[in-house]
């Protein structure tokens, strides 16, 4: 359930408001705080580990020394469900799924690998669906699929990648893909709203898979926080978030004005309807 509006006026205790989600990976049960929940996929929690990031012997994260999760390579039935805890959509037919949303992950590479899978829209696809977002090895440039790839995530540092999807049309996605604040360009894709890039409401039964990928393509990596919210955040609104930090990701001050306006305190309702699952997308 939402904040109410008195609650979203203002941050308490350190966290921010509940429109949006951050899940922060500081212990084996990662901290949450808004709708969203997360779980376990498979026997993933016997093989992550939890540390502060002095003692995992990691470069310093700006702000702080909190905990983070070291998270292997993930096998094609491991790694996390991420459920928005939305029940109404945005766009497509019927607002029945996510067509426009951003993530934010804070993450750090010790080592270089071929490919890093960021997360799939088909959760339980039973491998068949590759991942949806990736880290290049070979230069270190974050993108979508077989194009669209920018920047250079650096191993050995924390890095805030950042994208937002636009589902506007039945027929295209626009990926814009941003670096420790900075926008580097965007990722035009087929699929469009109800496609390959839609997330599932609450309850559909085929969640969000974070850090896997259908055929292996992922590697180790520590996670220090990761942020989700049903809305396209600007290129300004991404860059005041900035780099990495050990401080909660906030949302940005436009968003905050809507809250304290009461837009955001709404309490979303419930839709039952159930969609057949959708077609894979190369």
């Amino acid at each position: 359930m939402r904040a109410g509006v008195a609650a979203a006026t203002a941050w308490v205790g350190g966290t921010p408001l509940l429109a949006a989600t951050v899940i922060a990976f500081d212990g084996l049960t990662p901290t949450l705080s808004g709708d969203g929940n997360i779980t376990f996929r498979g026997d993933t929690a016997a093989y992550v580990s939890v540390n502060t990031v002095s003692g995992f012997g990691l470069a310093a994260l700006p702000g702080g020394d909190p905990g983070v999760m070291f998270m292997p390579a993930f096998s094609s039935t491991q790694g996390f469900l991420f459920d928005t805890g939305l029940t109404v959509g945005n766009g497509g037919s019927g607002n029945e799924y996510i067509n426009q949303y951003t993530m934010i992950f804070d993450i750090y590479w010790a080592e270089n690998n071929p490919w890093y899978a960021f997360y799939n829209a088909e959760g339980l696809n039973n491998g068949v669906n590759d991942a949806d977002f990736f880290r290049r090895g070979s230069d270190g440039a974050i993108g979508v699929g077989n194009g669209g790839y920018y920047g250079s995530a650096a191993i050995g540092e924390w890095n805030r990648v950042a994208f937002t999807v636009t589902n506007t049309d039945a027929a295209t996605t626009t990926l814009s893909i941003y670096l420790n604040g900075n926008y580097l360009g965007d990722s035009v894709r087929v699929g469009g709203t109800d496609g390959r890039f839609s997330l599932y409401l609450s309850g559909e039964g085929n969640q969000t898979a974070l850090f896997t990928d259908n055929d292996g393509e992922t590697a180790p990596a520590y996670l220090s926080q990761f942020f989700f919210d049903a809305r396209v955040y600007s290129p300004a609104e991404i860059a005041a978030l900035g780099g990495p930090s050990a401080a909660a990701i906030p949302e940005p001050t436009g968003l905050l004005l809507l809250a304290g306006a009461g837009l955001l305190g709404r309490r979303l309702r419930r839709h039952s309807l159930r969609r057949a699952p959708r077609p894979a997308l190369v």
